[in-house]
C-alpha cells in the first residue's frame, strides 16, 4: 500500500525541537519518521509559535503512520486524481473506497489546542466514537480515535507549542 501524498518542501524538515513541547506519551517508534511539513505556504512566512508535531496513524489496514508539522490550516482528504488541493491526500491509504471525502476535515492549531474540523464530508467525521457536527471545532487530544468515514487514525500530538 502507498503512503498518503503531503505536499511537502524537499529538505525542509525541522530537528529544532526547543521550540516545542514533547509528548510524554508518544510511542519510541515514532521518533524516526520524517515530519511533512504542512501547508508549504504557512511554513514559509509563519513564525513558527504555532506549530504542532502530529502523527496520523491507521488502524485497521496496513500501512505506515503519517507525521505531520503543522503551521497552520491543514485540509484533509482523499482525491486519486490530486486535484483538490488537499494539503494531505488519504488516496495512499485508500481513503475513497473508505469513505473519505475530497476535502474531508481541516485541522486548525492555535497557541494552545489543535482543532479538527468536519468541511462538509459526505460520510461525516467521528471522535472517539461520537460524531463530530459541521461547523463544530473539537480540540484534539493525544491518543484520539478519529474516524473519516469507516478510515480510522489514532492521533499522536508528538509536539505542542511551548506555553508561554
Amino acid at each position: 500500500m502507498t503512503e498518503p501524498r503531503t505536499k511537502t518542501m524537499p529538505n525542509e524538515t525541522s530537528d529544532d525541537y526547543e521550540a516545542f513541547e514533547m509528548s510524554p506519551h508518544v510511542a519510541p517508534q515514532h521518533t524516526e519518521l520524517h515530519y511533512h511539513i504542512v501547508p508549504q505556504e504557512d511554513a514559509r512566512r509563519g513564525d513558527g509559535s504555532t506549530v504542532w508535531r502530529v502523527i496520523l496513524a491507521p488502524v485497521g489496514i496496513s500501512a505506515e503512520p503519517l507525521a505531520l508539522e503543522v503551521h497552520g490550516d491543514v485540509v484533509i482528504g482523499s482525491d486519486e486524481n490530486d486535484e483538490s488541493g488537499v494539503d494531505v491526500n488519504l488516496s495512499g491509504w485508500q481513503g475513497y473506497q473508505h469513505g473519505v471525502s475530497r476535502r474531508h476535515l481541516m485541522l486548525r492549531p492555535s497557541r494552545n489546542k489543535l482543532f479538527l474540523m468536519d468541511l462538509r464530508s459526505t460520510n461525516g467525521t467521528q471522535i472517539n466514537g461520537l460524531p463530530l457536527g459541521v461547523g463544530w471545532a473539537y480540540a484534539l487530544q493525544d491518543g484520539d480515535l478519529v474516524s473519516l468515514g469507516r478510515l480510522h487514525l489514532r492521533i499522536h500530538i508528538a509536539a505542542r507549542p511551548i506555553s508561554s
